[in-house]
This record gives structure tokens, C-alpha cells and sequence, in this order.
């Protein structure tokens, strides 16, 4: 009988002890504690700016020291990088939600994200701009060279690489004819060509550009143009000599020369190019490498003396069903 009575009495001296364990562990939970913090005029600065955390309520938070750590209010901190908080007083749970930006930089990136649109726009737009785009510009713009000789007409042939630029104008009287040769010589013509060019390589900056200006009074070219790499354009002296003509003079001036036994000649007449065709026997066999840089340093010449400011390549080509190859050349 007392065993049984003393089993009792420790089992609820047991329980009792577990039941005070629990509540202590509680209570511990919950109990406050005294600290000494040392505020010592702590500052916050995000990405070298100045910052104040602030309560829920907006007031100042000022960081404190404690045994060496320094702890900060985890909203204001939290909103300084672009996070919100949220606090449940039912759970005790914080939680922390956001993309980690500044809000003081979220209206500069939305303005950068606007800015990016617009030029995505303009390059799309640019895309779709072709030559008959540009030549309407250049002719809404370019209506006259200084203000004695009306331009009549623009027109653009080729592609965004390779553009030719015709300009006409009308020189039906001995006035015009006076304006004309003016604007030549005080160089208005030539700066009148370059403001043309720089548009276009504005649109085209590869483009290799070169044109002339004609006289639709009689149909004649009054001056022709090309630009060096830099897009500087260079006047050249007009022949009117066709390319076909060209082609019959140089046959009659080398033919039966050093095994020369005909010409084809292509191209325009700022980019002229030449096949010469030649018996392969002398150009292989007889001639020295002097002798043929000799022959076609003539022809380089006899081209020039009608248009001087052409580039001008050649071949020197078998005259013979096998069409060899054998020899190239240019000024």
C-alpha cells in the first residue's frame, strides 16, 4: 500500500516539475531585459547619399550601439533599399518583400526604360528609310545653291553602299550661265556638294558616295564629284567623252601593241574599270614585269588625260577562248 502511495506522489511531483519547466520557458519568452546603448550620432548613407530611418509613423529611428554592435531600425533600413516590411502583432512575424531598388532611383530607371523605347523607335524608323526617303529629304531641303540658281531636280541611283547623286539644274539663259561659273569659282558649288554629302552619310555613314550635277537646259554634265575616305568631296573635271568613246580610242591607239588585240570598258566615268586583251605568248613569254607595269602606266595615262579624276582598274586578259588572267592594275 505505501509503495503505491509513494509511486503517486512522485509521479505528481513529476508532472508538477514539467508543468513548471514549460511555464518558465514561456515566461522567459516573453520577459523584457534592460540594456545600456550608447548612441554615438551614427549616419547612414546608401550609394554616398545621406539617409534617416524612419518608424511606420515617419519618425526619425536614430542607430544604437550595444556591446559592441551596432543595431538599426530593420524598416527604415529595409525602405532605404527599396524593400517594404510588414509586421503581424498576432504572430510576431516580420516579412520583408521588394526588388532590392532605391525608390529614389526607380523614377531614373523608368526614365532610362523610356529614353531605351524611344531609340529602339528611331531605329526601327531608320530601318525602314530607303533612298526615295532620303532623296525626298535632300530635295525639300536643297531647293537652290546660294541664292542665284534654283535646283530642279535630286535624283539617287544605287544602294545604302554605292549611291549616285544626280542634281539638275536649269542654265537657259547667259544668266545663269554667269551664276553658274561663279559659284564655281568662289567654291559655293563644292561646299553646296558637301552639305549634300554629309546628309547622306548621315543616313549611310559606309556609303560610297559620287555624282554630278547636269544642266537639263542642253543635257550636259557641268560638274562631276566623288569623296575621299574621310567623306570629303572632290570636284573633278568633266569630259564628254562616253565610256563606249573611250573604249574605241584606246583600241585605236594600242592596238597590235606589244600583243595588245582589244579594250572593254566598264563602269562610270569616276569608277572606270578596263579589261585589256592581249596574245598570251608576248605577255606571258616576251614581256618583263617593268615592261608590262610600262604598258599599262600609258593606258593609265591615255585614260586620265580625258578624265582626270577617275579611279581606274584593269586586267590584262588572254585573247584566246581560255581568257587567262595575266596581269592587274590601277592609278
Amino acid at each position: 500500500m505505501n509503495n503505491k502511495r509513494n509511486r503517486r506522489i512522485a509521479m505528481l511531483i513529476a508532472v508538477l516539475m514539467l508543468t513548471m519547466a514549460f511555464s518558465t520557458t514561456g515566461f522567459a519568452a516573453w520577459m523584457g531585459k534592460t540594456i545600456e546603448a550608447q548612441y554615438r550620432n551614427v549616419t547612414i548613407f546608401v550609394n554616398n547619399q545621406y539617409k534617416q530611418a524612419t518608424d511606420v509613423n515617419g519618425k526619425v529611428i536614430e542607430p544604437f550601439i550595444y556591446e559592441g554592435t551596432t543595431y538599426v531600425p530593420l524598416r527604415g533600413i529595409s525602405q532605404m533599399l527599396g524593400y517594404e516590411v510588414s509586421f503581424n502583432p498576432q504572430t510576431y512575424r516580420i516579412d520583408i518583400t521588394g526588388s532590392g531598388v532605391d525608390p529614389s532611383a526607380q523614377y531614373e530607371i523608368l526614365i532610362l526604360q523610356a529614353r531605351i523605347a524611344e531609340l529602339e523607335a528611331k531605329l526601327n524608323e531608320q530601318g525602314s528609310y530607303d533612298l526615295g526617303d532620303l532623296e525626298d529629304d535632300l530635295l525639300s531641303e536643297y531647293k537652290r545653291i546660294d541664292r542665284t540658281l534654283d535646283i530642279e531636280d535630286i535624283i539617287l541611283k544605287g544602294d545604302k553602299d554605292d549611291i549616285e547623286v544626280r542634281i539638275y539644274v536649269d542654265l537657259t539663259t547667259q544668266t545663269d550661265l554667269n551664276n553658274w561659273k561663279a559659284l564655281l569659282d568662289d567654291g559655293d558649288v563644292e561646299d553646296f556638294l558637301q552639305d549634300v554629302v554629309d546628309d547622306i552619310l548621315a543616313q549611310y555613314k559606309d556609303a560610297d558616295v559620287e555624282g554630278y550635277i547636269e544642266d537639263k537646259y542642253d543635257k550636259s554634265k557641268l560638274v562631276e564629284f566623288t569623296i575621299d575616305t574621310r567623306g570629303n568631296v572632290k570636284l573633278g573635271s568633266v569630259s564628254n567623252m562616253t565610256l563606249s568613246e573611250l573604249e574605241e580610242e584606246l583600241y585605236y591607239e594600242f592596238r597590235n601593241y606589244n600583243g595588245i588585240r582589244d579594250f572593254e570598258v566598264t563602269g562610270t566615268t569616276s569608277k572606270i574599270k578596263v579589261d585589256v586583251f592581249a596574245v598570251y605568248e608576248v605577255w606571258e613569254e616576251d614581256l618583263s614585269s617593268t615592261k608590262k607595269k610600262s604598258i599599262t602606266n600609258e593606258i593609265i595615262d591615255f585614260i586620265e588625260d580625258e578624265f582626270p579624276s577617275a579611279t581606274i582598274t584593269g586586267r590584262v586578259i588572254s585573247d584566246d577562248q581560255w581568257e587567262d588572267l595575266m596581269y592587274e592594275f590601277k592609278n
